[in-house]
């Protein structure tokens, strides 16, 4: 194993799984100004809260797994009996927890007392039949499938989105029926294309696999938690102690930092099944961290570049009634950065399925940003909820970065720290003066910084294109 063939590999899976996911969220990124000019902030804050708890329900709902699914299904791509075992066991299981969900929401639906209410069940069961389908498709290999099934459903609901709220002027409802459409047809669409009936088979699971398939998935829920504390719980505070007029301002300077956060997502997805397909190889540490330093060089690069150019793109983008969010876009965007570094840390837990380990560091962080959200908020406001999350996320990057240092041999160059600390401070200091012509400046030194720093990797990438232009 090379690192320059990792990356290769890194680069063709990111783009397979990167076509027209992309695109389509940059589409529904570009719709901001309609709904922000549309919806009231109590409109938007009411969708944004259905969505942060349907990803804080969801974990709890498939006991993750789906994430149990792409794990073992990965080590077992050429025996198509043992893949068929996997699938038949989790899909029983999770048939059986969403049918328990079921009942006790319908029991207990009379004491919630919010006209939202089953838009978030509905929610929920489609984003866990779409995420099921999708997670088969990353673990057999089917990224194109995966890809597809991924732009089909987000293309749906931000046409959907269109429709409902600015044709038929439905608010929060249209929202709400677009992200529950879109999900079930995704879900439908790679449920017939990877022919998944034909690996089911309908007898009850062995209580070995139903241990072991457990044993995997269930640390991975208060992971998952932990993660919704630190990503949402903010939204949670502020409704309690601002109202949910701020929870709309919020939202809006979160979706800049969502994203990034969409982009490396996607990427996540191929260096995830990367590591665990050579996390046995005899180079490992070597290999790993050269292409960590490369992956952070982007990264870093990637998040300077937003913030450096949101003092020009903010005005255009959001109408004046969400002013106050453009304060607290930086602290988001390295907040999220963070967030992006230990989503590339935990690629080696997963593939050692040490999920354990994942969780502990993560319930950690969660308490700390859910004690400085509640302790701040009465001093500062707002942006008590942003610098708590980028305290928490930068505390789990240290801690996770020393772990995996420690338990792998895997690590970054001292002097791309050091860069990246001193360039965040430029960039913010500059933001918060808004100067336009300092803006300038900055985001010029920026970009130059990023094809300086990646140069390799850009070169590489334009000889790819190249060839394949020479070869057709």
């Amino acid at each position: 194993m090379s690192s320059k063939s990792n990356a290769k590999e890194l680069a063709k899976n990111t783009a397979i799984i990167s076509i027209g996911k992309i695109c389509t969220q940059l589409v529904s990124f570009l719709l901001l100004p309609v709904y922000t000019g549309i919806l009231s902030t109590e409109e938007y804050g009411a969708v944004d809260l259905i969505i942060t708890y349907t990803s804080l329900l969801l974990p709890i709902v498939t006991l993750q797994l789906e994430q149990a699914i792409f794990r073992f299904v990965i080590e077992k791509r050429e025996n198509k009996k043992a893949i068929s075992d996997v699938i038949s066991s989790i899909y029983i299981i999770s048939f059986a927890t969403m049918f328990i969900f079921s009942i006790i929401f319908l029991g207990v639906s009379p004491l919630i007392h919010s006209q939202y209410k089953f838009y978030l069940f509905a929610n929920l069961v489609a984003n866990s039949f779409s995420s099921l389908m999708l997670q088969t498709a990353r673990g057999l290999g089917k990224n194109g499938i995966y890809a597809f099934g991924s732009f089909l459903g987000t293309t749906l609901m931000v046409a959907l989105n269109i429709l409902f709220v600015v044709v038929f002027h439905m608010g929060a409802d249209g929202m709400m029926y677009a992200h529950i459409i879109g999900a079930t047809i995704c879900g439908v669409y790679v449920f017939f294309a990877l022919h998944i009936y034909e690996y089911i088979i309908l007898r009850l699971p062995e209580i070995e696999n139903i241990k072991r398939f457990l044993g995997y998935s269930l640390p991975l829920i208060p992971n998952q938690i932990s993660w919704w504390i630190l990503s949402a719980s903010d939204r949670s505070v502020i409704l309690w102690k601002m109202g949910v007029a701020y929870n709309g301002v919020y939202s809006i300077a979160g979706k800049f930092s969502n994203m990034y956060g969409i982009m490396y997502n996607i990427f996540n997805l191929s260096w995830t099944e990367l590591i665990s397909v050579h996390f046995h190889d005899d180079d490992r540490e070597k290999a790993f961290s050269e292409l960590q330093d490369m992956v952070v060089r982007l990264l870093m690069c990637i998040y300077l570049g937003i913030v450096s150019i949101m003092p020009f793109v903010f005005p255009v983008m959001i109408n004046a009634k969400y002013e106050d969010a453009y304060y607290q876009i930086p602290i988001l965007m390295l907040g999220i950065f963070f967030s992006a570094m230990i989503g590339v840390m935990s690629a080696y837990y997963i593939a050692d399925k040490n999920t354990k380990v994942i969780a502990k560091t993560s319930m950690a962080c969660a308490i700390i940003n859910l004690v400085l959200d509640i302790t701040l908020m009465p001093f500062i406001g707002l942006f008590a909820a942003s610098i708590a999350s980028a305290i928490a996320y930068f505390v789990m990057y240290i801690v996770r970065y020393i772990d995996i240092n420690k338990r792998y041999g895997v690590k970054n160059s001292p002097k791309l720290l050091s860069i990246l600390g001193g360039a965040t401070v430029l960039v913010f200091v500059v933001y918060y003066y808004r100067n336009m012509v300092l803006c300038g400046i900055c985001f010029l030194l920026v970009c130059a910084m990023s094809l300086i720093m990646n140069k390799k990797v850009i070169f590489g990438a334009l000889q790819i294109v190249k060839n394949k232009i020479m070869r057709n």
